[in-house]
């Protein structure tokens, strides 16, 4: 018998905005918006980012890292669309 694993999967929606954890066909938008970055524009901003390794693979154990750790109740973490 297989038992598919239960997701992390709680979202807050306006009509301008989504807060919600990432999801593998994230990997396109968030790539885009990182790509898209200014340059720094204080002290504490990395500016752009060096994009080059992170590749589908890459993000998609991200995308299962931050599910596992929700769902051993360390870490909650929520992407801003």
């Amino acid at each position: 018998m297989i038992v598919s694993e239960e997701k992390f999967k709680y979202s807050a929606e306006t009509e301008r905005l989504v807060i919600k954890p990432l999801e593998k066909s994230d990997y396109y938008n968030w790539l885009h918006a990182f790509e898209q970055r200014y340059p720094a524009q204080h002290p504490y901003d990395k500016g752009k980012i060096n994009m080059r390794d992170s590749t589908v693979e890459w993000f998609h154990q991200l995308v299962d890292k931050h599910q596992r750790l929700a769902k051993q109740d360390e870490m909650y973490i929520f992407s801003v669309f």
